[in-house]
């Protein structure tokens, strides 16, 4: 069991390593020419961007790890005090109510909210009958995330894994994918109840950096739980963390919550900044 314990950290550590050297290439800046053809096969408009020239990125890295500038960030101001904004750029994928503390991954495929914590049954509590929603983010996506609404990091759980695909064809038929792979579980406490945004991380992702802590360096074969009683406040818009390459992010808020999901449906393209869903009025 230890050899084999052994060679599945070793396994990771030169994923993580070969995943690393391609992000960071520069080599006789061949970075330019993917970066220009991404640009234009994906349509990807440098012009949200803090860095708007390609020849301004020293990296693949860089680039897929690019800064909005500060007037696409200020859209999130354009949204009322009962909108929560979208977390990220991506891809809506499924979304609804969490039923018998299960959520949808795709269509017929379902998974446990309380493997998906790590096997941590006391911090799944109460998200029984709330809602939860996956946001795809594809390699050419801005890749980091924001917050939905104002709220105070309480709780963080690392939990080790695979770093599997998370495109849409695994998504339909690996039902190991999201309680798999590695991930990141960050607990908010807000004004209308508990959220969870989850970092998943996936096949060549180099890591999750969150705004707390940096990068994720725990050790990769451990879960690890964190607590916050500092205070840690982010609002709503403000960036709490980001990948190093496309992945997924999950969201979900306990049953505390009465919101309105009519304005999103699964496969929607979306944006940072966007109306997210609404909390109704009571």
């Amino acid at each position: 069991m230890k050899g084999y314990v052994d060679f599945l950290s070793l396994l990771r550590t030169n994923l993580f390593k070969i995943g690393k050297r391609m992000s960071e290439a520069s080599f006789f800046n061949v970075h330019y020419i993917f970066i220009f053809i991404l640009c234009k096969a994906k349509s990807i408009d440098l012009s949200r961007y803090q860095k708007k020239n390609i020849k301004d990125y020293s990296s693949f890295q860089d680039f897929f790890c690019r800064e909005l500038s500060e007037e696409t960030k200020n859209k999130v101001n354009l949204l009322n005090s009962t909108e929560l904004c979208m977390p990220c750029d991506g891809r809506m994928g499924a979304h609804g109510e969490i039923k018998e503390n299960t959520l949808l991954q795709a269509k017929g495929v379902e998974y446990s909210i309380f493997r998906l914590f790590g096997f941590n049954n006391e911090m799944t509590q109460g998200y029984n009958g709330g809602r939860f929603a996956n946001i795809y983010l594809a390699p050419e996506d801005y890749h980091r995330v924001h917050m939905p609404f104002d709220g105070f990091l309480i709780n963080t759980i690392y939990c080790p894994g695979d770093f599997k695909s998370v495109r849409e064809k695994s998504v339909k038929n690996d039902k190991e994918l999201y309680v798999g792979n590695e991930r990141m579980i960050c607990e908010f406490m807000t004004e209308h109840g508990r959220m969870s945004v989850i970092f998943v991380g996936a096949f060549m992702v180099g890591g999750i950096v969150t705004a707390w802590g940096g990068k994720v360096n725990y050790n990769r074969l451990y879960t690890h739980e964190s607590f916050y009683n500092d205070c840690l406040f982010y609002k709503k818009g403000e960036e709490i963390g980001y990948f190093t390459m496309g992945s997924t992010v999950i969201v979900l808020f306990d049953s505390c919550w009465d919101l309105d999901f009519s304005s999103v449906n699964q496969g929607d393209r979306v944006e940072f900044s966007d109306a997210f869903v609404t909390v109704m009025k009571k």
